[in-house]
């Protein structure tokens, strides 16, 4: 339950009774003129500050109704400059001038906010306006600058250079930038800088159907009819599913959906593999993995950011920290570029490190073009029959986002990582560690020295050797 102090001067009129207003509940207090009003609890976050705020989704989570009551309650309590954006307001009926509206009047707070035809104003200043990104240049977003919120409705439209516009301009001390939408396309610009790789900081919520508590039977109706009616677009209308990259999809995306809610099931012999994808500084990330059998999600995932991964003596010191911590069977890593010389100064500290080239010729020849799409298929058969990856959107991305080929002999060939990145695509940093954990066949394992360090050429575990498997 969340309370906010009203100003007495402005409450008029009885109060509507609370089953009138879905996922809301006013209740008067007479000495503190009151209302109080109930969000599903996984919105309960949004009375916390955070730069970004970004919620997606299905359709009938609440998403626009929760920020609608929530900027609303803000702007009687203090006075706030608001901008309410989307990426295309040819008219302002294109805008969520409306949905405001609506619940100035379902709060009773008609006697505070004036509605004008293109404004809402509050009696303490407070100022709602309405903008379309799109048509906007910099210099016409610049009247905007000292907005204390941008609430981005419907941003799955939003473009790469609107939001290189946008983010800017909203620069007071103090501002945020609220987003809320229904993912599309996993490549869409929104979708991939606020799910895929958020800002330090924001607050990220997936919010569906199953969580708003007030959803009413008239939408369960509408829900269970697209099941029947347009299964095919189902998952993404009300699940907030992205819709794939495109018929050339090496790995779908219910696949690694189902994936990421599976139980992980742990075979006592099965060897604990290391995947590690060591980055080349820049925008890529170096990214650990583990995975024993079927399980990839009970080893925590570990990440070395962007530029902190030219440190290469840096890299070696924290891998060896995590080779102890984890004591992995079997460790192999990316030795492409400036991942070579960290391979060599790992093995050089008696660390079992095999170095895999993503590149290289694949073990079997006759149906991969190289190494690199060997792994990604060997991943893509473990996460079809049982693998349990980690709940993380950033791998479904990875994961989903990456299309195939066929080379001149007819084999299988994964798009390049410089490819990907021309055509906007999240480099496959994590994807990759995960694939490393598959480079080459690990034999099982009879554990009777839990105390042993495996990764260690020089610990006692002499009579197990991980590649007995070749």
């Amino acid at each position: 339950m969340i309370t906010d102090p009203i100003p007495p001067d402005f409450m008029t009129g009885e109060l509507m009774p609370p089953e009138s207003i879905p996922g809301a509940m006013l209740e008067s207090i007479d000495d503190e003129h009151c209302i109080e009003v109930e969000y599903p609890v996984i919105l309960a976050p949004i009375r916390e500050y955070h730069r970004y705020k970004v919620l997606y989704g299905g359709r009938g989570g609440g998403k626009s109704h929760t920020i609608a009551i929530e900027l609303l309650l803000r702007g009687v309590k203090d006075p706030l400059r608001i901008l309410c954006a989307r990426e295309v307001q040819k008219s302002i009926k294109q805008s969520v001038h409306q949905l405001l509206s609506d619940y100035i009047q379902k709060l009773e707070l008609s006697a505070f906010y004036e509605i004008l035809d293109t404004e809402i104003r509050g009696c303490n200043g407070t100022v709602f306006n309405f903008a379309g990104l799109a048509g906007n240049t910099v210099d016409g977003l610049k009247s905007y600058e000292g907005a204390d919120i941008c609430w981005v409705e419907e941003a799955q439209t939003v473009s790469s250079r609107s939001w290189q516009i946008l983010t800017p301009t909203i620069r007071k001390e103090g501002s945020m930038i609220w987003i809320s939408f229904n993912p599309f396309m996993e490549l869409d610009p929104t979708y991939l800088r606020f799910v895929v790789n958020p800002p330090a900081g924001a607050w990220v919520q997936r919010v569906n159907w199953s969580d708003n508590p007030w959803f009413s039977d008239e939408l369960e109706k509408e829900r269970q009819h697209c099941m029947i009616a347009d299964p095919d677009n189902y998952a993404n209308i009300w699940e907030g599913e992205c819709k794939g990259a495109s018929d050339m999809q090496f790995i779908t995306t219910p696949s690694v959906r189902e994936s990421m809610e599976r139980s992980p099931i742990y075979n006592g012999t099965d060897p604990l593999i290391c995947g590690v994808d060591l980055a080349r500084g820049g925008g890529d990330d170096c990214f650990i993995v583990f995975r024993r059998g079927r399980d990839c999600k009970s080893e925590r995932v570990y990440k070395i950011g962007g530029e902190a991964s030219r440190n290469s003596m840096r890299v070696v010191a924290l891998l060896v920290q995590l080779f102890r911590d984890h004591r992995p069977d079997q460790i192999n890593a990316d030795e492409g570029s400036m991942g070579g010389p960290i391979v060599d100064r790992l093995n050089q500290l008696n660390w079992q490190v095999t170095g895999i080239s993503f590149g290289s010729r694949a073990l079997d020849q006759k149906h991969w073009a190289n190494r690199g799409t060997e792994m990604w298929a060997k991943m893509r058969e473990w996460i079809n029959t049982g693998g349990a990856l980690p709940k993380d959107e950033r791998l479904v991305s990875e994961l989903t986002c990456r299309e195939f080929g066929h080379d001149n002999k007819d084999r299988v060939i994964l798009e390049s990582k410089k490819k990907m990145k021309a055509d906007g695509k999240p480099s496959p940093d994590f994807a990759d560690a995960v694939a490393l954990t598959f480079a080459v066949e690990v034999a099982s394992i009879e554990r009777g020295h839990k105390d042993d360090i495996p990764g260690l050429r020089h610990n006692d575990t002499h009579d197990y050797d991980p590649l007995d498997a070749l």
